[in-house]
Order: C-alpha cells, then structure tokens, then sequence
C-alpha cells in the first residue's frame, strides 16, 4: 500500500539520478528517493519482492561487518532486556540516576565499544534469552544489488553515534565501511547514512572530511525535510517512514517538518531527551 501511494503521489527516482541533480545541474520534478537503512533481513524477505514487482527504485544503506558476520547491531542485542535492570547498569556506569530515561536515549550519549560492554555486563548479571540474528548476509545483499533496481550505500561498521567518537574512530567506521561494502560486491561505494542521522547532534562537519576521503558523493540525514539543492550533499535531509497506512503516512508527508513539532507537544523529543541525559552525564 505504501509504495502504491507514493508511486501515486511522486516520480521514484533512483540515487543516480539524485547524484546528477547535485553536481550535473540536472532538475528534478515532484521526486521521491527511498532509502531504507540498516539491512534488517524483513527488507529482503518483505519489501525488496515488493520493489521488484512494482519496478521501484530505491537504495539500502548496510554495514558490511554486520552482513559479514551476521553479528546484530547493539540496539538490536538489547531486545528482550528487562529495561529497569538495564537502566540500573546504565546508571552505575554513568554515576547518575538515569532511570527515568529511555535506556535508548541514554545510551546514544556513549561510545559504541562502551555501550557494548554495558551489554555484556547484563548478560553476565542477568539471565536472558538469546535472540535470532536479525539483518542481511552477504549472499542476500549481492541478490539485491545484482537487481539493478537497488543500489547499496554503507552505514558504518558498528552503528555508533559518530559525533561521540574520536577522530580514528569515526574515520574508521566510515572509511572501512565502505572499503569492505566494495570487497563484498565489487562495485564503488558512493552514498552513505548517518546512524540515527540528526546534524549537529549525531555528526558534524568533521564526518565530512572523512566521507570525502572515502570517496563518497552523497550522505543522507534523518533531518526532516524536502531535498534541494540548497543542502549540502552529504547532508540530504529525509522523512522517515517507519510504520501506519497510507492515511497516516500522506499527513505525515503533507505535514513534513511540521509533524515534528506535533509530536513534541505530547512528549520531548528524543534531541531534547539526549540533551537532558549528556548535561547530567558532563555534570558528574
């Protein structure tokens, strides 16, 4: 239903096409990219048929070490934990009482090695049900691009929040990611997401520079907004589009960054929320 609705309401452009319009000045009209990140295994199972019988374009950012050994990222990993006791862990390490905050929002505040060991220390104090692996292999992302209809960006290594690591360390996972992305599929890497996506806030100019050494033409945000040629390339805003119908989904889209705000009437934004949560942190 989705896809019907915005092949309706948009021309489906692929990435290439999006390429041209930054740096060969060439227009584009009512235009609509997909992009889908991360590379659960429901986007091969679910809507890659789905993109092929439609003939829709889109592109899947992934990361090449979790496809490679079929590891789960660590938000995933964490499903299934009981999030008191979690958050308690959490707290310990922070020195400050965070249990009143999402475990989520407190642990995009923190390096990805730490945020691992965090999660290796639940496993050791509490008991917990393994979880199935969720994402992609390397067979089924060479199924995908040998389609021709969907081209494949990389998304880090890790999924760390980039602006919380160092210099080698965000350099690395952007660098590699793409490196490794091209052994597996033999082809050039040029586009990129940002984990979580929010400038200022999740990267910062710094990314830039390495997105550049690694060879990459255009990166995309989860700023919510219309694309245009007044944004930099590697920082292209997108609307995320994680789950109602097509009702909801047109609001959505009809309302763009205004649907944002809507929300926060209700309840603080994960951006406020991570700000509240670092200021405690820096204030120990």
């Amino acid at each position: 239903q989705t896809i019907t609705m915005l092949k309706k309401k948009y021309h489906l452009v692929d990435v290439e096409q999006l390429e041209e319009f930054y740096f060969q000045r060439s227009s584009l009209r009512n235009a609509c990219l997909i992009t889908v990140y991360d590379g659960d295994k429901t986007f091969f199972e679910v809507m890659f048929p789905i993109l092929v019988k439609h003939k829709v374009p889109a592109i899947l950012f992934v990361s090449p070490h979790i496809c490679s050994t079929q590891q789960n990222f660590w938000f995933q990993e964490m499903r299934g934990f009981n999030k008191s006791n979690f958050n308690q862990i959490i707290s310990e390490y922070c020195k400050k009482d965070l249990r009143s905050y999402p475990n989520i929002a407190i642990l995009k505040n923190l390096k990805v090695h730490t945020i691992w060991e965090l999660i290796e220390q639940y496993k050791n104090q509490f008991e917990y049900s393994p979880i199935p692996r969720f994402n992609m292999d390397n067979k089924q992302l060479m199924e995908v691009q040998a389609s021709n209809l969907v081209k494949v960006g990389a998304h880090t290594l890790h999924h760390p929040i980039l602006k919380n690591e160092d210099d080698t360390t965000s350099k690395k996972e952007i660098i590699q990611s793409v490196l490794q992305l091209e052994e597996i599929l033999k082809t050039k890497i040029k586009y990129f997401a940002y984990p979580n996506g929010i400038p200022h806030v999740d990267f910062d100019e710094r990314e830039f520079d390495f997105l550049r050494d690694g060879g990459i033409r255009l990166a995309f945000t989860t700023e919510p907004r219309n694309f245009s040629k007044k944004f930099n390339p590697l920082a292209i805003p997108r609307y995320g589009l994680s789950c109602g119908n097509p009702v909801f989904i047109n609001t959505k889209l009809m309302l763009g960054p205004y649907w944002n705000w809507i929300k926060e009437i209700r309840k603080p934004s994960e951006k406020a929320l991570r700000k509240q949560v670092s200021e405690m942190i820096k204030s120990q």
